[in-house]
């Protein structure tokens, strides 16, 4: 069964001595289907290392429910060196391509339903406390933590875990560089941010877009993800995107973290030129 506090699943293992966690947010994953178009937007990215996915209870299906597809997927990226060179099975195209359609059509169609303040109010308090144990099963999960690059991406209460994480840890026996918020749900305002900066190695890069009515809906405060942070902070990279919405960042997260992220646009400088091996 699931860890009640979540579960670090595996999506791929490279070769290069880095580790990205992705966290998604409230109610991102309310089937397999919507679970396996998550994961592929991930391995799209071609992120170096070993890449996980934190998957918590946050408002939808169960972590058994998905077992199946992550089984599956693990098999299907298991032999590729590189994703660039990965041809995705035409399903998971066709899926891809429904969910895109159908996100912006039902998009405006959604939210009053199913961004409930209260309910969110609930998953905000459980983004916090799941924060708070982060560091220790990211350390449990992954044998060698140590010896690796650790970079953290967070989506909406994704990017409120990563903070809640940052502020109640000490990762100074880790190599924790950057940390990447994306439509981040925490509050401008929230006491910590210096102390959480202080964590990282590298840069907080933070992502967002004034015109994120997700977020202004779902009264999460004068929030990250609608705003600049610390503009005057050396090591935080604010990237505004007004052209995105709440629920875009993940079908698009490729060109997302290839502008806004310096660390990922090296990696990709690194890897061999398409066709090549």
């Amino acid at each position: 069964g699931m860890n009640i506090n979540g579960e670090i699943v595996l999506l791929r293992c490279g070769p290069e001595p880095e580790i990205t966690v992705f966290i998604h947010g409230y109610y991102a994953v309310k089937n397999r289907l919507e679970f396996e178009s998550l994961a592929s937007n991930i391995l799209k990215t071609r992120t170096r290392g070993q890449v996980y996915l934190f998957f918590w209870r946050s408002g939808h299906l169960k972590y058994e429910q998905i077992a199946g597809s992550i089984a599956f997927l693990h098999n299907a990226y298991r032999s590729s060196k590189y994703l660039r060179y990965l041809k995705l099975s035409p399903w998971q195209v066709a899926a891809q391509v429904c969910l895109d359609v159908a996100g912006g059509m039902a998009a405006k169609a959604i939210i009053p339903a199913v961004y409930q303040v209260p309910k969110f109010k609930r998953y905000e308090k459980k983004a916090e406390r799941l924060g708070g144990r982060l560091k220790e099963m990211l350390s449990e999960r992954i044998g060698d933590i140590q010896q690796n690059k650790v970079n953290l991406i967070g989506h909406s209460l994704g990017a409120r875990i990563i903070y809640s994480a940052l502020a109640e840890s000490d990762w100074s026996d880790l190599n924790l560089v950057d940390c990447v918020m994306l439509g981040g749900a925490v509050d401008l305002q929230a006491p910590d941010w210096p102390k959480c900066i202080a964590r990282l190695q590298g840069r907080m890069i933070n992502v967002y877009s004034e015109n994120d009515f997700v977020l202004k809906r779902l009264k999460a405060g004068k929030a990250i993800g609608r705003h600049e942070l610390l503009p005057d902070h050396p090591r935080v990279i604010n990237a505004p995107i007004p052209s995105i919405g709440h629920l875009d960042y993940w079908p698009n997260l490729d060109q997302i973290l290839s502008s806004a992220w310096a660390g990922y646009a090296e990696q990709h400088d690194s890897l061999p030129e398409e066709g090549g091996e």
